[in-house]
């Protein structure tokens, strides 16, 4: 128990299991198989490595309000990160790079925050699709895996927007003739 800082900066297999507490910890890098587990209390997760090129790794977080923020990574290209909020109202923050071409995938999350054009296929979106959106960005549902001109159906129906984004924020298909369910 007690506030942990933990920062992860070697490329080796890590295996995290913080306490209850509100927790810090920061990935600036990390090897495939990396898990990072908190437990209950308002932890909060910072990675600047973005499980580029293949480099699969889990961060779950327990009960309470946590924070998952994933930036200035410089290519998040073959992004293979899962993010499971757990329990709480969880918010995720996303800068602007493009998550498609891997298997990044959200979970029990409440707010997801964009800070610049993020993009993320059909699929990626449809695993979680009841939160908030905010920020002054834009989210694109892209046709990556799906063939350049695939026509997906975005289910948005369960998604809201921040009422001070709006004007700000966008949510936008790819090249395909997409179909977005949902109301504003």
């Amino acid at each position: 128990t007690g506030a942990d800082g933990i920062t992860l900066n070697a490329d080796e297999r890590f295996t995290v299991q913080s306490g209850g507490g509100n927790d810090s910890i920061t990935v600036t890098d990390t090897a495939a198989g990396t898990v990072i587990n908190t437990a209950e209390g308002h932890d909060g997760v910072t990675a600047t490595a973005a499980g580029a090129n293949n480099t699969a790794y889990t961060v779950a977080t327990g009960d309470g309000n946590d924070s998952i923020a994933l930036g200035n990574t410089g290519d998040a290209t073959g992004s293979n990160i899962t993010f499971d909020g757990g329990d709480g109202y969880d918010t995720v923050t996303l800068t602007t790079d493009v998550y498609d071409t891997g298997a990044m995938s959200l979970s029990n999350i409440e707010k997801l925050v964009i800070g610049g054009t993020v993009g993320m296929t059909a699929a990626q979106f449809s695993n979680d699709t009841e939160f908030l959106l905010s920020g002054a960005a834009t989210l694109q549902i892209t046709d990556a895996g799906s063939g350049a001109s695939a026509a997906n159906t975005i289910n948005a129906s369960a998604l809201t927007f921040d009422p001070n984004a709006i004007g700000n924020t966008a949510l936008l298909g790819g090249d395909g003739n997409d179909t977005v369910v949902g109301s504003v």
